[in-house]
């Protein structure tokens, strides 16, 4: 059976500041100035994840005047750094702005990096045709990417689509048992780990510390 390993878990791992990065999250709530000025000195450093939380810090205003912009720039940075987190909070505020090609372009270039979640948003963006022109076959392609990275919610959606009759019979019997073999799955993961990739999207989003 594959394991699944949520992206910010890999980024940490990765980091080679993960210990001095850890001690200066745990700041951010109490001593948000001395947590800046480490996250900072770590960036610096190099460390992509230290800039994904900087821009969280200033984009939430986490013990700081908030600074949507500012936040946006730092996510940008790890973004280009190589932070798929990042990448994924960039694309968000890009949305938010209505910088809508902008945002699609992140999205696919971490989905195709294997990022479930930007996988499952696309196909959501083009079935409903939020922004884009819409289209079904788009909308497929990136929930069954998504769903062969091990989203839950990807597997949701290409259950209903089956299961309304878009494809036939045929199609709904497959609709019927993607949603049977999914649902156990489902129910303990939204149990146990409610935050994870695999039910993750922009509404759920919220960064783990």
């Amino acid at each position: 059976m594959k394991k699944y390993i949520d992206n910010i878990d890999r980024e940490w791992a990765a980091d080679h500041f993960a210990d001095e990065l850890w001690d200066a999250v745990d700041l951010i709530g109490s001593n948000s100035a001395e947590a800046l000025k480490l996250l900072n000195i770590l960036a610096d450093k190099g460390s992509a994840l230290s800039m994904v939380y900087i821009g969280d810090t200033h984009a939430n205003g986490r013990g700081v005047e908030r600074n949507i912009d500012l936040g946006i720039q730092w996510y940008q940075r790890s973004a280009e750094s190589g932070s798929i987190e990042g990448a994924f909070r960039f694309s968000r505020h890009l949305w938010y702005k209505n910088k809508y090609e902008e945002s699609i372009e992140v999205l696919k270039k971490i989905a195709k990096s294997g990022f479930s979640p930007a996988a499952y948003i696309l196909g959501l963006t083009y079935f409903n045709g939020d922004n884009v022109e819409k289209n079904n076959i788009e909308a497929v392609k990136y929930w069954k990417l998504a769903e062969y990275n091990g989203h839950l919610l990807a597997k949701r959606s290409l259950s209903i689509y089956l299961r309304s009759g878009e494809e036939g019979i045929i199609g709904r019997v497959k609709g019927y048992i993607k949603l049977f073999a999914a649902l156990p799955e489902f129910a303990t993961f939204a149990a146990n780990n409610p935050s994870s990739d695999r039910l993750l999207g922009w509404h759920e989003f919220s960064i783990k510390d």
